[in-house]
């Protein structure tokens, strides 16, 4: 018995050991490791539950602008997945070593980050140019669309646009056809209410924006997100480290099913929904969040 006992409390020790060896520190902890290529990888990652929905629109957020490996932050960095404080550090030793990454393989080719990691981390990095020239321009523009066998008549829709030119100068809108919003409410003195169309489809235009963000000041004119004070005073960002103003154009893809009529009764004796059509499900609108509009 006395060497049983022996025996366990050095494996309890060993245990005790193993545990305070020091381990790589991720720079910010996502439920798994992160490994996409699309926007269509992080929407399966979503719907079979492996991350959570504020993982997901932060990553959505953070592919969307790009981390641009010449001009970030170290906390713009770190909220890359699956980089530790070390990696960070050594990119950013790298950077001032170097004085320009032309391409994220230099970080492979220097020993900075092993291929599985650098991999990863393609889909969210970009290698700007710092002396590109001043007239230089690009820019995207992508359409979706989604529908199911349930679906009659016109299906949501939405395009998204983004340019960039002038270095600093970026210009953007995201467009919707919606379905199943209602119209604008307005006040009927008859009935002592407020009173809305009914859902049809829709053309909205939410958000739309232009913002300057020069090496010394920037401005945004439209819609944007603010955040402050690492996410404990204020923030709509869907950043980890938030520290200022972010132009504004997500979009939110329908992972479900929803119920395409969704009216009450109101004043009628029976709801339009009674039945099988209240049982009847279609594809939802795509979606956005209603941030800050204006001057920023």
């Amino acid at each position: 018995m006395r060497g049983k006992t022996l025996t366990l409390w050095l494996t309890g020790v060993l245990l005790a050991l193993l545990c305070l060896l020091p381990r790589p520190a991720l720079a910010i902890e996502y439920e798994v490791f992160i490994d996409v290529d699309d926007e269509d990888d992080l929407n399966e990652l979503l719907a079979s539950d492996q991350i959570s929905e504020d993982t997901f629109n932060t990553l959505i957020e953070l592919r969307r602008r790009g981390v641009d490996l010449n001009e970030a932050s170290r906390e713009e960095l770190y909220s890359l997945p699956n980089l530790t404080y070390e990696d960070v550090d050594r990119i950013l030793a790298y950077r001032a070593e170097a004085g320009i990454i032309h391409a994220p393989a230099d970080l492979a080719a220097a020993g900075v980050l092993d291929l599985r990691t650098l991999g990863s981390i393609l889909t969210f990095i970009r290698a700007g140019d710092p002396e590109a020239r001043l007239t230089a321009t690009h820019g995207w523009v992508r359409y979706q669309t989604a529908w199911s066998t349930q679906d009659r008549g016109v299906p949501p829709m939405v395009m998204q646009a983004r340019v960039t030119t002038l270095r600093q100068l970026t210009i953007g809108a995201a467009g919707f056809v919606t379905r199943q919003r209602p119209g604008p409410p307005v006040w009927d003195p008859n009935r002592d209410a407020l009173m809305a169309e009914q859902m049809k489809p829709r053309v909205n235009l939410p958000k739309a924006f232009v913002q300057w963000d020069g090496d010394k000041f920037g401005v945004i004119v439209g819609s944007y997100r603010a955040g402050f004070g690492q996410r404990l005073i204020f923030d709509t960002t869907n950043r980890y480290t938030p520290n200022g103003f972010y132009f504004d154009d997500a979009v939110y893809r329908p992972n479900q099913l929803g119920q395409i009529c969704r009216e009450s009764a109101g004043e009628l004796p029976e709801s339009p929904c009674a039945g099988d059509l209240g049982n009847t499900y279609g594809i939802k609108d795509f979606r956005w969040r209603d941030s800050q509009r204006g001057v920023a």
